[in-house]
């Protein structure tokens, strides 16, 4: 039988407190591991004695490019975010944005204080995001809709709204100004209770949120 195995970007920080951060990769690597996936930290390869110095602007430049190029094998990202989001790491994030690449935000259990905010999952996913994104709220129902599409993959029942779009599906507003794109994220509000961020396939990088009412569902060209 024909093995078909699911390449992941990893990313986490680096830079920084590099002992704990390098503890944290493996950790995030054996977590990858553990999913069936097959993971590169190219923050881990890349910067073994030998190879490329991380404190020479140029060669970490060197590092981040060869990752990113090796991402176009990758069928996903996933963003390790106990320890908050770095400058690298949103790099990574904006590529896989970018070409459309699945995009999941993990954490992982045992690394509760990296992020202020709290030791619990959400409060620690919260945290990373908003310290990362200047101005960008993520209520709680957000990031709860966000670690069950992570981690279970369907709707709890009773905590996260049932949605009609996942990640990666194609939708167009129905009505008023046009819009047509990739859905990105997700959010909710007291008034708008299943929100979408929709990435324009026109104009790769820009973003736009709308609730569910707006917008239908379309295939992908052939």
């Amino acid at each position: 039988m024909e093995i078909h195995p699911t390449l992941v970007v990893l990313e986490s920080p680096f830079s920084g407190d590099i002992e704990r951060n390098t503890a944290y990769a493996r950790a995030a690597m054996a977590d990858c591991l553990r999913r069936g996936e097959y993971p590169l930290a190219s923050h881990l390869l890349y910067t073994q004695p030998g190879i490329l110095n991380d404190d020479d602007p140029n060669e970490r430049k060197t590092g981040i490019e060869a990752g990113l190029a090796w991402g176009a094998f990758a069928s996903k990202t996933v963003a390790y975010v106990d320890y908050g989001i770095t400058k690298g790491m949103a790099l990574g994030i904006d590529a896989a944005v970018a070409v459309g690449r699945r995009l999941e935000y993990r954490t992982l259990d045992g690394w509760e204080d990296g992020v202020p905010g709290g030791t619990n999952r959400r409060d620690r996913l919260i945290a990373a995001i908003e310290g990362e994104c200047s101005g960008f709220y993520v209520n709680e129902k957000t990031a709860d809709a966000i670690l069950d599409y992570v981690d279970l993959g369907h709707v709890a029942s009773g905590e996260v709204p049932a949605r009609a779009f996942k990640l990666g599906d194609r939708v167009t507003k129905l009505r008023g100004s046009s819009w047509t794109g990739r859905v990105v994220g997700f959010y909710g509000t007291a008034l708008t209770k299943v929100g979408y961020a929709i990435e324009s396939e026109n104009e790769p990088g820009s973003v736009q949120i709308y609730p569910e009412s707006a917008l239908t569902k379309m295939e992908w060209p052939a």
